[in-house]
């Protein structure tokens, strides 16, 4: 599972464009120069640094310390560091890791990518069954005339009854 960014709505555009940043720190994808060089040499951490010269600017200070402008970006670099530290001791080595062991992940992986696959079926075949019974419904509003009738919807209506009479002779 990859450290993703919690972003809101209505943010400030300098706000997100600090938290894009960090996100594309965070998966080693920099896009400025400075960075960029960075991760080249190996150096490319998760720091309000990195993160501030990852989003254009200069000066971390509007997102460091107690008095941040954007505080909220201070504390989603802090829990970015602790993800990545966390994730970083939770990797064995990779000498270490047996076949079994590996072979038992991706068994696991896929169990979960199969119940994933089960649920995204169920949703997809409730959403075309509520599609289903909407345009049963329309129909037969239609019918009673509840809902106007387009030109379209009566060209339809006497074609289907000229193939009908057709198909019945």
């Amino acid at each position: 599972m990859s450290f993703k960014v919690r972003t809101l709505e209505n943010e400030d555009p300098v706000e997100t464009a600090f938290l894009q940043a960090l996100q594309r720190v965070v998966d080693g994808t920099p896009s400025q120069q400075k960075t960029r060089a960075l991760k080249l040499s190996g150096r490319l951490s998760v720091c309000q640094q990195h993160v501030a010269w990852e989003a254009g600017k200069s000066s971390r200070t509007p997102i460091s310390g107690d008095g941040a402008k954007w505080p909220r970006v201070r504390d989603e670099v802090e829990r970015a560091k602790r993800y990545v530290g966390a994730a970083a001791r939770s990797q064995p080595d990779p000498g270490e890791r047996s076949a079994r062991k590996e072979l038992a992940a991706l068994r696991a992986e896929i169990a979960a990518l199969r119940t994933e696959r089960r649920i995204l079926t169920a949703e997809r075949d409730l959403a075309f069954a509520k599609s289903a019974a909407l345009l049963l419904l329309l129909e037969e509003l239609k019918r009673e005339r509840l809902v106007p009738v387009t030109s379209e919807d009566e060209r339809l209506a006497t074609r289907r009854a000229a193939e009908e009479r057709y198909a019945a002779s």
